[in-house]
């Protein structure tokens, strides 16, 4: 057997982990974890090369910049911290959510975080990094509130004024960024709405549900295209 990913278990954390991410450039994945610790792995020899300690309850989430300079986490408590990707420093730490951050992203341009939580709403944050880029603020925007049930992904477009988030509540809904308004409402989906990506040219949103289904919508109308149906339950990546 070759020294390929696919022979390979990454070994580390001490309880199950719930999300993970790729940097931008393909050099490392951030793993997240009950163990209430983010891991990073260098792709290449696929050894942990850096450990991030600070949360105090299970991280459910996490993603990294578009410059692969800072790494934004989100846990069971409605806490989130920032980290700079390089040294696992922590260099923010807020505590806006009422329960468990669900999902967390930032946008292309990296002007903004997003986080969607068990508390059925999701934050805009705007993000400023100071000169040294060791520093960096995020002040609350907009709280787009619009979901009956926990929202549990959320997608910022390329052009990053815009974003889609999936609920418990069956449906994804369309957010201007710049307003907080809902500009967009899709239905489909017969159970929680577990993940929602858009695609890279902006025109394509996938979700997948515990309906044991992916579907692919029209961004622009919100109409659905396609359902891709097989599996035999939820689907949630």
């Amino acid at each position: 057997m070759g020294n390929k990913p696919s022979d390979l278990a990454l070994r580390g954390h001490s309880k199950p982990v719930y999300a993970c991410c790729c940097s931008k450039d393909g050099r490392f994945l951030v793993t997240a974890s009950g163990d209430q610790s983010l891991k990073v792995w260098e792709i290449k020899s696929w050894s942990c090369v850096r450990s991030f300690a600070g949360h105090s309850s299970a991280i459910y989430c996490c993603n990294i910049s578009g410059n692969d300079k800072y790494v934004i986490s989100g846990a069971l408590d409605g806490s989130m911290k920032v980290w700079l990707m390089e040294s696992g420093v922590e260099v923010a730490s807020i505590r806006e959510h009422k329960e468990a951050v669900m999902a967390v992203c930032f946008s292309m341009d990296g002007k903004r975080a997003l986080s969607a939580s068990a508390d059925k709403t999701v934050i805009v944050w705007t993000v400023t990094v100071e000169e040294d880029e060791k520093s960096i603020q995020l002040v609350k925007s907009h709280c787009l509130v619009g979901h009956k049930a926990a929202v549990n992904s959320v997608a910022v477009a390329r052009d990053s004024q815009s974003a889609v988030s999936g609920s418990s509540d069956t449906t994804l809904k369309i957010w201007n960024l710049n307003s907080g308004k809902e500009t967009r409402v899709l239905t489909g989906h017969s159970d929680p709405v577990l993940c929602c990506v858009v695609s890279p040219c902006g025109k394509f949103i996938l979700s997948s549900s515990q309906d044991n289904t992916t579907r692919l919508w029209c961004w622009s109308t919100g109409k659905e295209l396609k359902q891709l149906a097989g599996h035999s339950d939820a689907v949630r990546t």
